[in-house]
């Protein structure tokens, strides 16, 4: 029986032989929790219901009314310990603070690219054509280095004036550029040169799951790496590089620390009172932004940054 049925169990048999109020039953949840060594980050909201549901087949009306309140008593134990397990085993006896959280990765790589686009238009082809990253310690949370390229697209080599004003890229930003692949290429070295990714170029790593990765990208959102590398990257007829196959969603991150789910970077910021730098929408100063954020809620907030997203090719 895994841990959420083994809590809705004790929580009913506390409410039925007690006479408990239901914050009672609640904080005896938690104190069950507290006892728990680690806590296995598999347990979804699924297992709640299943488990729940299974015992609730044989219960009087009255006993099936208790279950049900039991059931969201769990799904919020669940969001606790959702939040718990993103901070890694549970250190009992000493409360967690951001001075005591050990990050899994050396680094985070935030990244945030810019692709060619037109006003309410989905245009064909989007191709990527500015390509930042930089590269923060998780040890003091400065910058240790910057890649920052812009892309010439290839299929459609004209940007448009919309795509001027979203981003401020122009024209004559891109017209004496690398291509994609050229682009690509220069990442990698960069990461390499700096040992942020090791053995870069192991083929045999395409499907790993970055285990031994002292790195890992950060962005805003899936949509850079779980759409826009791939499309591009299919575009060029390039293999995806191994390392792209998992990453940290800021936007999860910040919400198992805050318990808010931002809608955008700027909602992010504004939450956190921290004003925008630079020009929203440009790659670089966004990737800039977004270390702020991270480091803003590292230092407040006692939270792991660990994967919360993968490719589809990990998934399957």
């Amino acid at each position: 029986m895994n841990h959420l049925c083994m809590l809705a169990l004790v929580c009913f048999l506390l409410f039925v032989h007690s006479n408990s109020s239901s914050s009672v039953i609640l904080h005896s949840s938690l104190l069950l929790l507290s006892k728990i060594e680690s806590i296995e980050k598999k347990l979804n909201i699924d297992d709640v219901i299943r488990g729940v549901s299974y015992l609730l087949a044989a219960r009087t009306k009255a006993q099936k009314d208790v279950w049900c309140w039991l059931m969201k008593a769990c799904t919020f134990s669940l969001s606790w310990c959702t939040s718990a397990a993103s901070l890694g085993p549970v250190s009992f006896g000493r409360r967690q603070t951001p001075d005591n959280i050990v990050q899994k990765f050396k680094y985070l790589l935030i990244l945030d690219f810019e692709a060619t686009c037109e006003k309410n238009v989905q245009i064909k082809n989007q191709e990527i054509i500015e390509f930042p990253c930089i590269a923060v310690s998780t040890k003091n949370w400065e910058i240790e280095s910057i890649f920052h390229e812009y892309v010439k697209p290839r299929v459609n080599p004209i940007i448009s004036p919309f795509c001027t004003e979203l981003t401020g890229i122009m024209q004559e930003t891109i017209e004496n550029e690398e291509y994609f692949p050229v682009v690509l290429d220069k990442f990698s070295t960069w990461l390499a040169t700096n040992n942020f990714i090791k053995d870069i170029n192991n083929s045999s790593n395409n499907n790993n799951n970055n285990n031994n990765y002292e790195s890992t990208f950060v962005t805003c959102g899936d949509w850079d790496l779980k759409v826009m590398l791939p499309n591009q990257c299919s575009l060029d007829n390039l293999p995806v590089p191994h390392y792209f196959n998992q990453w940290i969603n800021l936007k999860r991150i910040f919400y198992m620390a805050t318990q808010y789910y931002p809608t955008s970077l700027r909602d992010m910021l504004n939450k956190l009172n921290l004003s925008a730098q630079g020009r929203l929408h440009s790659g670089i100063h966004d990737s800039v932004n977004m270390k702020r954020i991270i480091e803003t809620i590292a230092n407040k907030y006692p939270v792991k940054f660990d994967y919360t997203s993968k490719t589809k090719a990990i998934l399957d």
